[in-house]
Order: C-alpha cells, then structure tokens, then sequence
C-alpha cells in the first residue's frame, strides 16, 4: 500500500533545510539550495519564495562570474533574536543575538542577594538591558545555571552559590516575558557554544572539560549535545583514579577532583611547602610562582597535569571523540601543566586514537556561557518544530500562503537560473 506523504509536514521539512543550510553557509545561490537540498529548483524557490515573503529570509545580487549577477539568500539578521544569560560567577551576563547569530548587544549585572528573588531581579534587569532596543520580536531566552538542572523541566535542582533548591526558572522567566525559555547546566551550554564558535569548530564529538573549584564534562556526541537518560552525565571530576587517595566531597576517595582541580592544587602545594594553618592562595598566584622559579608549585602544575592527562585518555577510549577542550582557571596553567597533560593523555589512550585527536584550550572563555545559553534556543529555532518558534512563518502558515506543495516537476524555475546560477 503506497505511503501518503502530507504536503504541510513535506513543507516544513523543506523549508527547515533550506534555513540550515543558510544557517551552515551564510549565503547561497537557489542554486546551491535546490542541489545540496535535493529539490527540484521549482520546488526549491517555492520554498525560498516563502520565507522570503515572511521575511525569515533576505536576498541581494551578488558578484557576476561572466553571466548574470546570481541572487544570494542568507537568513535576515532581524527575523527574530535570542537572549543567552549566564547565571555562573559574581555577576549575570546577557547577550543578545540576531537571527544570522550574531552578537547585538550585551550587559553585565552584579549578582544580587541569594535566594529567589534577589538574583531573578537582576536578571530581569540584564535581560530587560540587552532587549530593550531590539527592532525584532524575541523568539526565545536561553538561561546557562550552575548546578544541577532538569533541562526537560527547564529547572534547577540545587544551585548552591545561588541559594536554590527546585527553582522552576523556566516557568518563572517564560511567565514575566511570554516567550519561551530553555534552561540547561552552564558546562553544557558552555559545551555547544565552543563546538560551534569556539576551539570545536568543525567537530562532531566533543569532550568539554571545565576545570575550577570542581571538575566536569559536557559532551557533544554526533552532532547533538548528550545529556545521558538520568540528566546526570560529564562527572569525569568523580571518576576515581586513586582509590586510596584522599576524600572528595562527594564522600569516594580519589576523584579526579581530589588531584586536579584548584583547591587540591592549593592544598597540594601548601603540603609540598610544610604549611599548615588556614591560608589563601588563587590560581593565577600559583602559577606565577611556578613560573618564577618556585620548585613546589612546578611539582604542582605537573602533577595535577599528569592527572588530568590519566583522566581525559581514559574518556578518549571510552566516547572517542575527535576533540577534547579544556577550560576553566586549571587550562591557564600553561606548558608545566599542558606538556604532562598531553604526553599522559598520548600514553592512556589507544592507538590511533592518541594521534588524532584534537587538543585544545577553550577559546570563548567569559562568553561560553551567553553564547552556549542562546545556542539552546537556536537548536530549537532550527529544528522540525520550527514553526513553533518563529511567529512569522507561524503565521503566514495560518494565512495559507504557502506554494511549496505545487508538482515539483513542473519547470518554473527557468526564468531565475542560467547556467547553474540564480539571476536577478
């Protein structure tokens, strides 16, 4: 029995190709969208012919190769923005950006008190800074939260430095401005903004490691970000590589946090000196000292170096991935920590694997957050429900005003072609 294909769910899936591939590509030719699409060039400018008419999509003439001047169409800057704000750190952070992704504006706010309503507060005041002057709807807020987060949910479980505990920060945020709102932990949102803007560019399969205070993992696994079945994935900070070690707060012995992230640094070298007694000491202090000649804070760099090295081979045999990033204070920790790093990280992982994987430090750094938070509405913005968040397609689907259904075999698209490209 034949399969009957619905022509409005053939529509959208043509029209959502169309958008990544302006998305991947910025600019191209209907050309270049009916052969990397597959459609007809009818079917192809049908579709094109839509978006333009909802201004989703823009059209200019480009530069001619010895014929016409071709028709280019990228994606319309003020279609729609996304907010990205990053919840991590002393202050708040929001970024604006357009539909082509680019970045608008931006604005930074102290945090306020803990709890409930101090910090809402000042991230009503971030996000209502970097909106304010938009000259396009807003199709979404993405929210990067510190701790631990039900993204399916949209809320946070427990974030300590904030005073949370079961914060329906989704409803909350998507209830003050009426317009959707997806939260997700900061290591993950951190996790797609490098895999596509930053030190990832280019790869598929991911391991985003952040190295602070505590150690953990973002995972990008085919193309799509990983959150496991259970929502808790990425802890490589407790995998235990020293069983007999000292205690980690998560009541095992040897964690990787136990040896490698900034308090065990601190408490290691304190010990290597003879200290004792309370005492403070930051990171960058650390490494200035190791870099100044100090001989315990060498050991220190190398050694939490060698650890971190241990850990991330044993992750390149268990997902191999093409890329692994480090960031955090520990990726400042410069060649007495790198060198251990990758010449551990060559020696546990099997071979091919220890050749080809790419190693890097994170390059976004205070911007992982913003850019990661907006990346969670723009994969809902590109997906099959794409309709959902773009009000004008939405609307002008309501309007019945879409062609694309029409027999793609019928050859209407000579008028706009001449020799493989598109003319004006």
């Amino acid at each position: 029995m034949p399969v009957r294909i619905d022509p409005h769910r053939s529509r959208q899936l043509n029209r959502l190709s169309i958008l990544q591939l302006l998305r991947a590509h910025g600019e191209l030719s209907g050309y270049d969208l009916a052969r990397r699409t597959g459609l007809s060039r009818t079917a192809a400018y049908n579709v094109v012919d839509e978006l333009l008419a909802s201004a989703t999509v823009r059209e200019r003439l480009g530069r001619s190769r010895g014929g016409r001047r071709p028709v280019l169409y990228s994606l319309n800057p003020d279609t729609g923005f996304v907010i990205g704000v990053d919840l991590g750190g002393s202050r708040i952070r929001a970024e604006s950006f357009s539909f082509d992704e680019k970045s608008v504006a931006s604005s930074e706010v102290p945090m306020g008190l803990t709890g409930n309503g101090g910090v809402l507060s000042s991230v009503l005041e971030a996000v209502g800074n970097v909106t304010s002057s938009l000259p396009g709807p807003v199709l979404g807020i993405g929210i990067a939260a510190p701790g631990l987060v039900d993204a399916s949910q949209g809320m946070v479980l427990q974030a300590a430095n904030l005073g949370w505990q079961d914060v329906p920060l989704a409803q909350i945020l998507s209830g003050r401005f009426g317009r959707p709102v997806i939260v997700d932990n900061d290591t993950n949102a951190a996790t797609l903004a490098e895999t596509r803007f930053g030190a990832g560019r280019g790869h598929r399969n991911v391991v985003y490691v952040r190295a602070d205070t505590g150690i953990g993992a973002g995972l990008v696994l085919d193309g799509k970000l990983y959150r496991g079945e259970l929502g808790v994935v990425g802890e490589v900070g407790h995998t235990v590589l020293e069983p007999d070690g000292a205690l980690c707060a998560c009541g095992r012995r040897g964690c990787l946090e136990t040896l490698a992230s900034v308090p065990a640094m601190v408490r290691r070298y304190r010990a290597l000196r003879g200290e004792t007694g309370p005492g403070e000491l930051r990171f960058k202090d650390l490494t200035s000292r190791a870099y100044a000649g100090d001989e315990a804070a060498r050991v220190t760099l190398r050694e939490s170096g060698r650890w971190l090295g241990h850990a991330l081979g044993n992750v390149a045999n268990l997902l191999g991935p093409s890329a692994i990033l480090l960031a955090g204070q520990v990726a400042g920790g410069g060649p007495l920590l790198w060198e251990p790093l990758l010449a551990e990280l060559r020696h546990r992982a099997l071979s091919p694997a220890a050749g080809q994987i790419w190693v890097a430090r994170g390059e976004l750094k205070e911007r992982a957050g913003t850019v990661g938070a907006a990346q969670l509405v723009f994969e809902q913005v590109f997906s099959p429900d794409h309709e959902d968040w773009l009000p004008a397609l939405r609307d002008r689907q309501a309007e019945g005003g879409s062609q694309a259904d029409q027999d793609e075999g019928e050859d209407g698209g000579g008028a706009r072609e001449s020799n493989g490209s598109c003319m004006g």
